[in-house]
């Protein structure tokens, strides 16, 4: 099993991320990419997501949103909003 961080919308990962988030019934709006990339522009913030694969087969992913502050302190969020 293999972990690995992606951080880029643009990256071809993501088309298998969208067909692994589509295969699971219950999958929520709050974890696609669109919703992720509106909190983005929204917040000002960035995003990591922790992936598990095997032979390039996704077994799980957690997406990790970032708020990053030298006011507040920075804030790390799985499902900001849900």
């Amino acid at each position: 099993m293999k972990f690995k961080i992606y951080n880029d919308l643009q990256d071809p990962f993501y088309e298998r991320f969208i067909k692994f988030l589509l295969k699971n019934t219950s999958t929520l709006f709050y974890q696609s990419p669109k919703f992720h990339s509106l909190l983005i522009e929204h917040l000002d913030a960035e995003i990591n997501y922790f992936i598990w694969e095997e032979e390039d087969i996704l077994l799980a992913s957690i997406p990790i949103l970032i708020k990053r502050s030298q006011k507040h302190g920075n804030v790390a969020n799985s499902l900001p909003y849900y």
